[in-house]
């Protein structure tokens, strides 16, 4: 962790630094999904929250600024779905629901247009089992 808090700091003053270089902002992003990763293996949940709604925000940035950049695309949907996740294992349901359906948004058109890729394939496959695991937690909850 120490490690990863380091990496952060510095990629924190160069992309302040430089705020317009996509790539140390996404050397940001990554050092916020990594630590999010340590901390979530760990159980802390709610910093692993905070961790990786700073990497989705600088994700999205990324993606917003060049929509047609795949890397990009696929790291704001990979972000998306880390933190949706982490929400369904702290029982927020909603939110849960709506990140991984926007990382669903973000992949199902690179899985169509890029078939040749068999991981992206696989991460639609697990997002499509993740939601509909979701919505069967919340037509459970709501009952007849």
């Amino acid at each position: 962790m120490n490690a990863y808090q380091a990496s952060l700091a510095i990629r924190e003053r160069l992309s302040q630094s430089a705020p317009g270089n996509a790539d140390w902002m996404r050397d940001l992003s990554v050092s916020y999904g990594k630590i999010g990763n340590l901390e979530a293996d760990q159980g802390d949940f709610a910093n692993a929250l905070q961790s990786y709604r700073g990497d989705c925000a600088i994700a999205e940035q990324l993606a917003k600024a060049e929509p047609d950049d795949l890397r990009a695309r696929h790291d704001l949907a990979v972000s998306n779905a880390r933190l949706g996740s982490t929400l369904k294992k702290v029982g927020q349901l909603d939110e849960a629901r709506q990140r991984l359906s926007a990382a669903r948004a973000v992949l199902a058109p690179m899985v169509e247009q890029h078939p040749d890729r068999p991981q992206w394939k696989d991460d639609l496959a697990v997002l499509d089992r993740d939601i509909a695991a979701l919505n069967r937690m919340n037509a459970s909850s709501t009952g007849p």
